[in-house]
């Protein structure tokens, strides 16, 4: 207020508000010769000066505080200049929160910049805030405070509330209280951006505002954001670091119009958090089921290991038992030495009873004899070195036993080891014996799993066959060499103690890979039961707010209950001024039959009606926007256009067909205007709004006349004077509750004609 006093302005305020002026004015035929005004330039000033602009704002701000066809478009003299900004003060200090003081319409025909800008931003901001309390709920900003607070809290304040609202659900520490010194560091304005329209604006982008410390330069990567959302107006960076309180106030009121909602309820958060915690336990028992699965894996590869051990065994005793064949064949060898000797015995009485016979083979027979020699020295080697052969294979015999003890011993101990692993796993099982009905759809695919596993154990099972007959065969050769040396037997056995400590430390591994799982197993099931335990504590709040949504819902109950009795007492009084309005249309209904006679004799000459009226259109800002235009009624078609001019040089901006059409009045507490009426020809229904009651009557009469008749038909009436005015009479009759369809049907309400 200061800077008015000195009869200044701000340069960047002129500019927001021109923007604003280009914006909301744009397509208003009147003032399509001056629009856009350059923000840069003193053209505002220069426009004002005839008064149309600011009567078209004040009529943007609020369609009904000025009568659009009493604004002179064109003003010729200062007369009319100063009847239009008569017109402009007296309507905007009929609006709630504009105040008009010591300014007159020469201020504003002068153009005087200070006093210009003052009017201008009280109704632009007029404009921007009247949707706050219409558009938010209320409750949710204001909760646990009293419902008259609630309903006379200014905009500001319902602004702030909204900003700290999305500034809590964001969890941020900082607070809003005003527009300047809170928000020119434009951190808060970052998370706001971010929390009204996530879908557009990333924590990546929250994130880069933030690293930049430069408060210009992080407000102007706040502007850049904004633009994604369509709503970089009014401010600009230096606004936001200068702190300027209109231009951020007006920035934040475009935010909140734009995305005006509060994001779920602290009711659909519970519901969103218990699905998550849904999904959470799901996915926990899908992990609980996989180590169930691995388990049985386990088991699985603990019962191949022991098949293993066994073959082992097996093969073990196979050679036991070709050590015992080795030792027959040592003992099948002694046998014919025994016999060679035998033979040797007998040879030598043969060499006796030859010597005896024949002295001339002495020298044969000490040939033999030293042959004899030989073979007995020979037959003592063999001997001794069988001897030898029998002691170390009784000492490798007694040394196989003891191992083969131990190997009994040892596979008596992984069995023991296996039935407390199969105990476990039992123990698990049971655990598990409440979720079980949850696991048989996935238990066949387990049982295919397992299936799988099994033709791979058999596919290595017949490897292993193979490498056994492959051993087998390897077996035979060291059989055959066993023959000539025992060092062979010896690195055999020394390969199968290697392979048995192969076994051995694999079995270990495979036991403490079990262990590892029980454990991880262990873990996930106290998890588990600590989520269950937190899915109860949620349950129990979430039938806590129920109960609290329940008692609301009673007290709702009760205050509808009150507002049904007050609408049957207004439903009285209005049945009462209906009476007193019924005996007032019938006094009218006379006056105005031979007025309608003479327009129904008109109807073939062409125009039988035309004038200004207002449409209810689509507003630039959203909702719904009252429009001055230009209405003809030719022939059975209504037409509208934007101006009086296009009415003979272009084409209509809407056109309806009379003779498909229903007429409804409105009434004021529905429609928000007085002198409502509505056309309905079940694709196109216009609300169309009048100046006074008898205007809307003429209008409404003459779309009836227009109605009944043929195009190229002159409409004549064939009743008598009395047949006239009795069907007059039962006609406006009709038109005196505004709750009567006028061509027969149910009305519809406001709310149905605005969302058509």
């Amino acid at each position: 207020m200061a800077l008015e006093t000195k009869h200044h302005f701000s340069e960047s305020e002129k500019a927001g508000y021109v923007s604003f002026v280009n914006d909301v004015l744009a397509e208003d035929a009147d003032l399509s010769s001056v629009l856009p005004i350059d923000p840069s330039s003193a053209d505002l000033f220069e426009v004002v000066k005839d008064g149309v602009l600011l009567c078209k704002m004040i009529i943007n701000c609020k369609e009904d505080a000025i009568d659009p066809g009493s604004v002179v478009a064109k003003p010729k003299n200062p007369f009319e200049q100063t009847q239009n900004h008569n017109m402009a003060i007296q309507a905007a200090q009929t609006i709630d929160g504009i105040r008009i003081v010591n300014i007159g319409p020469q201020d504003l025909i002068t153009g005087t910049p200070h006093l210009v800008m003052g009017i201008l931003w009280q109704i632009i901001k007029k404009t921007l805030l009247q949707q706050v309390a219409m558009n938010m709920d209320l409750d949710r900003l204001f909760q646990g405070e009293d419902g008259a607070a609630v309903r006379n809290a200014p905009p500001e304040q319902i602004l702030l509330r909204w900003f700290n609202y999305h500034m809590r659900e964001a969890g941020h520490h900082r607070t809003v209280t005003n527009f300047t010194e809170d928000i020119k560091d434009a951190e808060c304005y970052a998370v706001l951006l971010r929390q009204i329209c996530p879908e557009k604006i990333t924590d990546a982008d929250l994130e880069d505002c933030f690293r930049e410390k430069d408060f210009l330069k992080r407000a102007e990567k706040v502007l850049e954001l904004a633009e994604r959302l369509g709503c970089r107006k009014f401010v600009t960076a230096k606004d936001i670091v200068e702190a300027n309180p209109r231009l951020n106030l007006a920035f934040t009121a475009i935010l909140f119009n734009t995305y005006p909602n509060l994001g779920p309820t602290a009711e659909e958060k519970a519901r969103a958090e218990a699905q998550s915690l849904k999904d959470r336990l799901d996915a926990e028992r899908e992990e609980a089921l996989r180590l169930k699965g691995d388990l049985d894996t386990t088991r699985v590869e603990l019962v191949d290991l022991s098949g293993k051990v066994k073959d082992l065994s097996l093969e073990l005793a196979d050679s036991l038992k070709e050590k015992n064949d080795i030792l027959n064949a040592k003992l099948d060898l002694a046998s014919q030495l025994a016999d060679v000797q035998q033979d040797s015995m007998n040879l030598k009485l043969e060499l006796d009873d030859s010597k005896k016979k024949n002295e001339d083979l002495f020298a044969q027979l000490e040939a033999e004899l030293d042959l004899k020699l030989g073979f007995e020295t020979q037959l003592k080697d063999t001997q001794a070195e069988l001897e030898n052969t029998r002691n170390a294979a009784a000492a490798e015999k007694e040394e196989l036993e003891g191992k083969l003890a131990d190997e009994i011993k040892a596979k008596n101990k992984y069995h023991d080891d296996l039935e407390k692993a199969l105990a476990d796993i039992d123990s698990i099982n049971l655990d598990f014996e409440n979720t079980k009905n949850d696991l048989n759809s996935q238990l066949e695919n387990e049982v295919n799993a397992k299936n799988e596993l099994d033709n791979l154990l058999n596919s290595t099972r017949e490897e292993l066959q193979q490498t056994k007959e492959a051993a087998a065969a390897k077996e035979e050769d060291l059989f055959s060499q066993l023959q000539a040396t025992i060092g062979d037997l010896e690195a055999t056995k020394k390969a199968s103690a290697e392979t048995k400590a192969d076994l051995e430390s694999q079995l270990a591994t495979e036991r403490a890979t079990n262990e590892d799982l029980t454990k991880k197993l262990a873990d996930k099931e106290a998890e588990l039961q600590k989520v269950i335990n937190d899915t109860d504590d949620e349950k129990l709040a979430l039938l806590r707010r129920i109960s609290q949504l329940e008692e609301e819902l009673k007290l709702l109950k009760k205050k509808m209950r009150k507002e049904l009795e007050a609408a049957e007492h207004e439903k009285e009084a209005m049945l009462s001024d209906a009476e007193k309005e019924k005996l007032r249309l019938l006094a009218e209904a006379e006056a105005s039959k031979d007025q309608a006679l003479d327009k129904v004799r008109m109807l073939l000459a062409g125009t039988q009606k035309s004038g200004w009226l207002f449409l209810q259109e689509k507003a630039l800002l959203g909702g719904m926007k009252w429009k001055k235009r230009f209405f003809v009624l030719r022939d059975n078609y209504l037409c509208v256009y934007k101006s009086e001019d296009a009415s003979d040089t272009k084409r209509p901006l809407g056109i309806v067909d009379c003779q498909a059409v229903r007429l409804y009045e409105l009434e004021e507490k529905e429609i928000g205007r007085q002198f409502v009426f509505q056309v309905d020809n079940k694709k196109v229904q216009w609300n169309i709004a009048t100046s006074k009651t008898e205007e809307m009557r003429s209008w409404m009469n003459e779309i009836r006349v227009a109605k009944k008749k043929k195009l190229g038909v002159k409409v004549v009436s064939e009743e008598t004077a009395e047949q006239r005015r009795a069907r007059e009479a039962r006609e406006s009759t009709t038109q005196a509750s505004p709750r009567t369809p006028r061509e027969g049907g149910a009305k519809p309400t406001a709310a149905a004609a605005a969302s058509k």
